[in-house]
């Protein structure tokens, strides 16, 4: 064995005893936010119709509160596709674009298509 059985025991327990305390200032910080959330009409306005939202849970919800500023700095869907990575990218170059900035540029004159032009800055 790597390291002795006594010692195994001990370090488990440890590690259980921190994990443990890890979880209980988990569930006191999301139930501080979520006291927040429920205390503010808009705040809890906009919770809710994320939540209603299949897929988006009381965690991306929260996420998405604070990213967008309660939706006043994304107001856009495009705007917010191109923020969470799912609308495509100019990856000019092997630059890897950071989910920030976007410019909605059109594919090309005879194309309808649009794509999401981030800042082109390598992480």
């Amino acid at each position: 064995m790597f390291i002795s059985k006594s010692r195994q025991k001990t370090l488990k327990s440890k590690v259980r005893k921190s994990l443990t305390t890890l979880q209980e200032e988990q569930k006191a910080v999301e139930q501080q936010i979520s006291a927040l959330i429920q205390a503010d009409a808009h705040l809890k306005e906009l919770f809710d119709l994320m939540v209603s939202v299949p897929g988006i849970g009381p965690v991306i919800a929260t996420e998405l509160l604070i990213t967008t500023n309660e939706m006043q700095t994304i107001n856009d869907p495009k705007r917010l596709a191109c923020h969470a990575g799912v609308a495509p990218f100019d990856r000019a170059a092997g630059a890897v674009p950071l989910r920030n900035e976007c410019t909605w540029q059109k594919q090309s004159e005879s194309s309808s298509g649009w794509y999401c032009r981030e800042k082109q800055i390598l992480r």
